[in-house]
């Protein structure tokens, strides 16, 4: 179709004139029309409207010509749902696009910077591009590459949390793209991050293997599933302690092995955590407990040679504030312990309630009758406050109740609210 443009030519005359390379300068209209025309990109359904780019195209005798194309793309709506970025066509953003002309148009580097993103771009011969840097605010920041082979993500960090938020849930992508991804670190949460993380995929199909080290100190694998609102990921470690200590979850601990199962629905997040054969050197709350029930033995096991958990189930949910952890249980041969309740996640404060059960391996005879991790004979307790220095109060009459009556000294548990 035809390109709106205006030119003007510039070049001296004369000997003197001899010096001075021809050059023109000229406006040219920017709309999804000339970025089709031009191969610059995908353009269908990420471009409308237009905006005015200033050139300028210099004529070197015996050299390529070269030019250089800046606009500040005010009129001209951009939207790039992959990553959740759109510029309306009121707002401002720096475009700056320089390449040569030999048998055809050549691209050599692309810049642009507006509305919290920041790209740029190195193009070798209108094939491959080189993604010096992409950056999207406090969502990633990252460098790589794009051909006909798919993309390439080559490092950089990702705040995938941050990414869900941003991206259209709602939304599929219309390319089928191989993508391949080693990133430096990829954050899950404010808090917890995976280094060396490297995986594949295709853009239509969200799914595959992932690995990397948690807290960049536990090699873990794993998997990932993503279909419009809802994804699933489950992570596995073979040092379920190594795994705990690094999340801060437990100060010492070793062995075992873990896994983790993430759902998540819209905006809810629900996961379960098991491990098996896990040993526990030092965890506060825990030694909090023993005290108060007077088991000086298993304080110094723990302490000593670890305390040794044979299996650990935990249901919990996050939402803005808290994680809630709808039941637990952790047993071993010499204890076995139910719980349930809240861990603030600012203040870092804990309020959990639940049972204890002393010598597990023959206690459990009676646990058919109770919770998973209790035995015939436990003690309810509540623990709260900050969960390395926690506040702990057991009932010791309810030692005297039948397992299957001990729900009357327990508090309701949290409960998922379901949408109706």
């Amino acid at each position: 179709g035809d390109i709106p443009v205006d030119l003007k030519y510039i070049s001296g005359f004369g000997k003197e004139g001899l010096n001075i390379a021809p050059r023109i300068d000229g406006k040219i209209l920017i709309s999804e029309l000339i970025i089709q025309n031009f191969g610059m990109g995908p353009g269908k359904d990420w471009f409308s409207g237009s905006s005015a780019a200033f050139f300028t195209l210099d004529l070197p005798r015996n050299k390529d010509a070269a030019f250089r194309l800046t606009s500040n793309l005010k009129g001209l709506e951009i939207r790039i749902p992959e990553l959740g970025w759109k510029k309306n066509e009121t707002s401002l953003a720096n475009l700056e696009v320089l390449g040569h002309i030999s048998d055809r148009i050549k691209y050599d580097k692309l810049t642009m910077s507006g509305e919290g993103l920041e790209v740029d771009l190195r193009i070798n011969n209108n094939e491959k591009f080189i993604i010096e840097r992409l950056v999207r605010e406090d969502i990633l920041d990252i460098s790589g590459a794009i051909s006909q082979n798919g993309l390439e993500i080559t490092g950089g960090e990702v705040n995938i949390a941050n990414y869900l938020k941003a991206i259209d849930s709602n939304g599929k992508s219309k390319f089928s793209t191989p993508i391949f991804v080693k990133l430096d670190r990829l954050g899950i949460t404010d808090s917890f991050y995976i280094d060396n993380f490297s995986t594949s995929f295709v853009s239509d199909r969200i799914n595959g293997n992932f690995n990397g080290l948690f807290m960049g100190i536990d090699p873990v694998t794993g998997t990932f599933n993503s279909k419009l609102e809802n994804s699933s990921t489950e992570v596995l470690s073979n040092n379920a302690g190594a795994f705990l200590q690094a999340a801060g979850i437990i100060k010492k601990g070793a062995e075992g092995s873990l896994k983790l199962k993430i759902d998540r629905n819209n905006e809810k997040i629900e996961g379960r955590l098991l491990t098996e054969d896990l040993k526990i050197y030092d965890l506060p709350a825990l030694a909090k407990l023993l005290q108060a029930l007077s088991i000086i033995g298993l304080l110094e096991q723990m302490l000593g040679q670890g305390l040794f958990l044979t299996e650990s189930d935990i249901n919990f949910r996050l939402d803005d504030d808290q994680y809630i952890i709808d039941r637990a249980s952790f047993f071993g041969p010499s204890l076995g312990i139910s719980l349930d309740g809240y861990l603030d996640r600012d203040d870092r404060l804990l309020d959990f309630q639940g049972v204890f059960s002393p010598v597990y391996a023959i206690n459990a005879i009676g646990s058919v009758l109770t919770r998973k991790g209790e035995g015939l004979i436990g003690f309810n307790f509540d623990l709260w406050g900050d969960p390395d220095a926690p506040k702990v109060l057991v009932n010791p009459f309810s030692v005297l109740t039948p397992g299957m009556f001990r729900e009357i000294f327990r508090r309701p548990p949290p409960k998922v609210e379901l949408d109706k």
